[in-house]
């Protein structure tokens, strides 16, 4: 096994979780500035996206879903928001609080969907209760 460390486009970036879709891209949120990003092993290329709350969205928790997209817990707004971004079209496709404010969400799990909804229970983890809720977009 190899290691090799990538160099983020910003020296700034602070990333706290990563996630890969099924194509193989890496995507991260960047604590530090308030952006996600993806990148792009096959050409080493970077992308990345100023969040919805800014600066000081402070992503933690990040996951992605069967429908490769990403899905990344905004910690630095009270309540905590539940972010989605589609992979395919690189946009945002919603922003839920989570109601119970969420503490600092640090780790999320997305699972294949249960039903023949399609819909995808995301279970979120904090330092409180964990509690699990299925968000259409």
């Amino acid at each position: 096994m190899e290691l090799t460390e990538i160099e983020l486009p910003n020296e700034d970036s602070r990333p706290r979780r990563l996630a890969q879709t099924s194509d193989g891209v890496i995507w991260y949120g960047d604590y530090s500035r308030g952006y996600i990003g993806r990148y792009n092993p096959e050409d080493e290329s970077f992308q990345e996206w100023p969040l919805p709350s800014g600066e000081n969205s402070r992503p933690y928790a990040v996951t992605v879903d069967d429908q490769d997209r990403f899905w990344v817990v905004e910690t630095g707004v009270d309540p905590n928001m539940f972010v989605g971004f589609n992979t395919k079209s690189q946009e945002f496709v919603g922003s839920t609080p989570i109601e119970s404010g969420g503490g600092t969400v640090r780790h999320m799990v997305s699972m294949p969907p249960p039903t023949p909804s399609g819909l995808a229970p995301i279970p979120i983890t904090s330092a409180g209760p964990t509690f699990s809720r299925t968000v259409e977009y």
